[in-house]
């Protein structure tokens, strides 16, 4: 029973660590995306016909990081399968003195999926098609702006996604170094 639960730990904190390390490197890139390509101020000819105030460099760093969550997710989506079935491992041999922390664990777990979930289905297609409106539509000033507007918009509120989602999977952190302490003396 104990090594079943140490390979349970392994997985549980290999997930974790995956999900935390992957959404701290996005929020570490975006930026650096962003900045290297106003640099560089690059005109993409076969996707706006215009380049007004950079909108070349600014939908190229957009679609890079939207290109990068889209990988993100499908890490994201796998960490979170494999911590909800090790949460429930752990939920299997939890010590009467655990209770507490396993719940606010739990909480915090389907917190940070159910925002993942969210951003996958909702928020990602959203930002895609406002998007594709926004290209289609560049040659016209006034419906490319109020679709650019939108696409800006969809895609702060991703960033916003991915930062209540890095709150959450921070927040577990320290709960879970807890977890193999106490519950192995439970277990002995």
């Amino acid at each position: 029973m104990a090594q079943l639960f140490q390979f349970n730990q392994f997985l549980y904190w290999l997930a974790l660590s995956a999900w935390l390390g992957g959404t701290a490197f996005i929020m570490i890139i975006v930026p650096v995306v962003f900045r290297t390509v106003r640099e560089y101020d690059p005109t993409l000819p076969t996707v706006l016909s215009v380049n007004l105030d950079g909108a070349h460099s600014s939908l190229l760093a957009t679609t890079i990081i939207v290109n990068l969550f889209s990988t993100l997710v499908r890490v994201e989506l796998t960490a979170a399968a494999v911590l909800i079935a090790t949460l429930a491992g752990q939920w299997a041999v939890l010590g009467s003195n655990q209770v507490t922390l396993s719940i606010i664990r739990t909480c915090l777990l389907f917190g940070a999926t159910g925002v993942l979930v969210y951003e996958w289905r909702v928020v990602l297609p959203r930002v895609a098609q406002y998007r594709k409106e926004y290209i289609d539509k560049a040659d016209e000033p006034e419906p490319a702006l109020a679709a650019r507007k939108q696409f800006d918009e969809s895609y702060r509120e991703n960033i916003t996604l991915l930062i209540v989602r890095l709150v959450f999977i921070l927040a577990l952190v320290p709960l879970s170094t807890m977890i193999s302490t106490a519950t192995t003396l439970v277990a002995r």
